[in-house]
């Protein structure tokens, strides 16, 4: 028969568990309340960045067909070259702020 006597040192083990346990449940808790409160901030924010996709994707193609234009008149010596590149530049940062809303 074999007898430990080592019963407080287990005892604090045992608590010093539970202690860690509460405090992992603690923490939990904490991170699930932080998680919820910026769900909302987050889905605003989702939608509005698909506003902005969606504005820009359309200016990008206003963009794209005014430049086009511009091209072509400038080719055909219709058309003067800042209208051409005002119109590149307006499709590029178009284009740009679509890519930056995705």
């Amino acid at each position: 028969m074999q007898v430990t006597f080592d019963i407080p040192q287990k005892l604090a083990r045992v608590r010093q568990a539970e202690a860690d346990l509460m405090e992992a449940m603690a923490l939990q808790a904490g991170a699930q309340a932080v998680g919820e409160a910026r769900a909302p901030a987050s889905a605003r924010d989702l939608a509005e960045a698909r506003i902005r996709v969606e504005r820009y994707g359309r200016e990008t193609q206003i963009g794209k067909q005014l430049a086009t234009q511009a091209a072509v008149a400038f080719d055909s010596g219709l058309g003067e070259a800042r209208e051409m590149l005002e119109n590149i530049l307006l499709h590029t940062r178009a284009d740009g702020e679509r890519l930056k809303a995705l």
